[in-house]
């Protein structure tokens, strides 16, 4: 949270930025990355990574959860880097010492619901300057403007109940975890540990870290490691990947790297291309010659770029395409003229030349 930081100090000192703030958004840098200009923060797309990515469940401890975020390396195919300085979001004390555990639900204390924005400058958790003091409480208060399920009236115990509370916009993310509006799985880990519990009160000698429930709008103080232990993780790096990065097309085959490794594992996984090959199945097409619409899938009309014979009638799409004029998609189709095969219409002798040069594997 270093930009927020900065514009506390500013603001301290008089220094206007209410025209930074007003003008802040979300920003798709793309390769799975979503930048956040207030915070100067880049998150993952997906809020779920470690599922995506092969957990069982993508449910972790707290400690599991920072441990995967900090070992976490994740390839931004549009830029083709690879980020290993990941974290979990974190939060500070709003009065800038010390957390304040008493539970409200308007953002008063560091415990509980915070309000939902009006005009961006406001909502979440603030510290005495008015700038953010949570990075998820942000996300969820200000970024998708959702509602906490307590009413900010004041009333704690019981609350008031918000009129269309909970996670109502997932934005530019994708695979949120949770299941109902009161479902403890909405719970992620944050990056902050309280260890100062008995300065706030807290003198049963157990260790308290924070998480915060994307669903419900909750951030709330849990026993370290036990009780609520079943926490989703959602990574966070500093700072910006760059705005004017070019799609890459590494290998020149017309099909951009991200549209090649689709999950952005920098593998090439099962229906995948490979970014660095032009031609991924060895069958003399390129690849973005074979996915013409370069969508990564295979539509009527196109050969599969990762199968060297499409139609499964023995002849590589390349040979049908370049040798004999056959349809690679159908295995019943035949080439009208089998000795032409140059294309000239006449069977002569720059079809014996090619041939010669086919078989000395000089021509596909």
């Amino acid at each position: 949270m270093r930009l927020s930081r900065l514009i506390g100090a500013l603001c301290a000192v008089g220094i206007p930025l209410l025209s930074t703030l007003s003008n802040a958004a979300l920003i798709d840098r793309g390769g799975g990355l979503i930048y956040d200009d207030v915070l100067d923060i880049t998150w993952l797309q997906d809020t779920n990574y470690a599922l995506t990515n092969g957990d069982d469940d993508g449910r972790m401890s707290w400690t599991e959860a920072n441990a995967w975020a900090a070992g976490l390396s994740y390839y931004d195919a549009v830029r083709d880097v690879t980020y290993d300085d990941w974290r979990l979001p974190t939060l500070s004390p709003i009065d800038g010492i010390n957390f304040n555990i008493t539970i409200s639900n308007d953002g008063t204390t560091d415990q509980g619901y915070a309000r939902t924005t009006t005009d961006g400058l406001d909502g979440g958790w603030r510290d005495i300057f008015g700038t953010p003091a949570s990075e998820l409480g942000y996300m969820f208060y200000v970024n998708l403007a959702s509602k906490g399920k307590c009413d900010p009236d004041g009333n704690v115990d019981p609350c008031n109940l918000q009129s269309g509370r909970g996670l109502n916009d997932t934005g530019l993310f994708t695979n949120f975890s949770f299941n109902t509006i009161e479902d403890i799985l909405g719970r992620y880990a944050t990056g902050t540990d309280l260890l100062n519990e008995a300065e706030v009160g807290l003198l049963d000698g157990l260790d308290y870290v924070w998480s915060f429930n994307i669903k419900t709008g909750n951030q709330v103080l849990q026993v370290k490691d036990t009780g609520f232990g079943n926490l989703a993780a959602w990574a966070v790096r500093d700072g910006d990947v760059g705005g004017g990065g070019v799609p890459l097309d590494s290998d020149g085959d017309g099909l951009l790297d991200s549209t090649e490794d689709s999950n952005g594992n920098g593998f090439v996984d099962a229906g995948e291309t490979d970014p660095i090959n032009p031609d991924s199945d060895g069958d003399g097409l390129l690849d973005g010659a074979e996915d013409i619409n370069a969508n990564g899938a295979v539509d009527a009309g196109e050969t599969d770029p990762t199968d060297s014979d499409s139609d499964s009638d023995g002849l590589s799409d390349g040979y049908e395409v370049n040798i004999i004029a056959s349809d690679p998609t159908s295995p019943t189709t035949v080439y009208t003229n089998p000795g032409d095969m140059n294309g000239d219409g006449d069977v002569n002798v720059g079809d014996l030349l090619l041939l010669q040069r086919v078989i000395m594997g000089l021509s596909n």
